[in-house]
């Protein structure tokens, strides 16, 4: 388990909803995850960046995300509910059926029984050694194994067929960086980032994030961008865990949530400043059971 170094800071919305974050510094986070940086033969020229960027309805993407928007409530397992989210995500572009994921199930597994966060190393790597059970099997909102019952046998089970696959890290230089965060959002590849909450975080500022001082005590999913032009081409679109939530087996259920819709605008910028403080991870593909070989 990483050292805590943020551990769960609490925060409350402007619904009065209070929320946690969870993300921890883990300085060998790259070496803990079966990973390679993202390879030249996934990188996009920028007219193709362009051309398929403009081709996509940003609304229309968050109204057919937003069905499974996520809220950790005040427990700090953010690193997993973006690992899950991502894995959503990586189902939906595969075709594979949606399935509920309990994104606390892996949370209880590497937290030692504390609800003192996670490193989105430590979540990567849980997922891709054991994946993650049906969200009926783990009650929402739970972070240790006593609270979660008799059924962790029949979860861990369960996630060995719900495994992620090949993931690949964004560099850490601007230039490299710029070019493959672009090239994954316009691929619809998810991607799990950090970023830095403080009190000013908890409302969008024109449809922005407002990011605070930090190294990033909170971990998200960039799920699509918007066509921006410049050096960066793209304005990433973050999926947080803190609602709305409309559907008890994605998190507690809230009406107002944050953000809009759970969803907010960020600058490519604005997340290289805590790259370099956590890797960040692109989804690729899943694989249904790691003892046989049959990655989507």
């Amino acid at each position: 388990m990483a050292k805590p170094d943020y551990q769960n800071e609490i925060f409350q919305l402007p619904d009065g909803t209070i929320v946690g974050t969870g993300n921890n510094l883990d300085a060998d986070e790259a070496a803990k995850v079966t990973a390679k940086p993202f390879p030249d033969e996934l990188k996009l020229e920028r007219r193709d960046i362009e051309r398929l960027m403009k081709a996509k309805s940003l609304k229309a993407l968050r109204d057919k995300r937003r069905k499974r928007m996520q809220n950790q409530g005040r427990v700090g397992s953010c690193n997993f509910e973006a690992t899950v989210a991502l894995k959503h995500q990586l189902d939906e572009m595969n075709g594979l059926p949606h399935v509920p994921l309990a994104s606390n199930h892996g949370y209880a597994r590497v937290n030692g029984g504390r609800d003192v966060g996670s490193s989105l190393g430590e979540s990567f790597r849980y997922m891709l050694e054991h994946g993650c059970c049906r969200r009926e099997l783990i009650p929402v909102n739970t972070y240790n194994r006593r609270q979660q019952g008799n059924k962790l046998r029949e979860a861990d089970e369960d996630g060995r067929h719900r495994l992620l696959h090949e993931p690949y890290y964004l560099p850490d230089n601007w230039s490299d960086f710029v070019v493959a965060l672009a090239s994954a959002i316009a691929r619809d590849l998810p991607i799990n980032v950090a970023w830095h909450v403080g009190s000013g975080s908890m409302r969008l500022r024109n449809g922005y994030i407002v990011h605070g001082r930090g190294r990033g005590n909170h971990s998200t999913l960039v799920h699509s961008g918007k066509w921006v032009g410049g050096e960066a081409m793209i304005d990433p679109d973050i999926q947080n865990s803190w609602g709305p939530c409309i559907d008890p087996l994605y998190g507690v259920v809230s009406r107002n949530g944050w953000g809009d819709g759970g969803f907010g605008l960020t600058s490519a910028e604005a997340l290289f400043a805590t790259r370099r403080f956590h890797p960040f991870w692109v989804g690729t593909s899943t694989m249904i059971d790691k003892r046989t070989d049959n990655p989507f």
